[in-house]
């Protein structure tokens, strides 16, 4: 019974660390497609329409999502943009350019 209990304590401390690398992996990742995304409006005047202009590879499986603001129905703003990517069921990490900062989303 201790043993077992112990194996699901490990398991579950194993499973909080490799989320917890992956979530920083792809703020890593985020990142640098936030420097491509700014790079592209300080050479073409405005935001991307797709990851893809910028040269990513951009799949509905992500993990990395890029949307400018614009792109949204019944929004008019093309100087904004998020990026994000999923972190469970119904909770995702998002990036908002006008506040230039990753917040949890749930």
């Amino acid at each position: 019974m201790i043993i077992g209990l112990s194996c699901l304590i490990a398991s579950i401390c194993i499973l909080l660390l490799i989320g917890s690398i992956r979530e920083t992996c792809l703020i890593k990742r985020g990142g640098l497609l936030i420097v491509s995304v700014e790079s592209f409006k300080k050479e073409n005047g405005r935001y991307p329409i797709s990851m893809a202009e910028l040269g990513w590879e951009e799949t509905e499986a992500g993990p990395l999502y890029y949307q400018r603001m614009d792109a949204l129905p019944n929004i008019n703003d093309s100087t904004n943009y998020e990026i994000w990517f999923g972190i469970g069921l119904g909770s995702s990490y998002v990036y908002q350019s006008d506040v230039k900062k990753w917040n949890k989303h749930y």
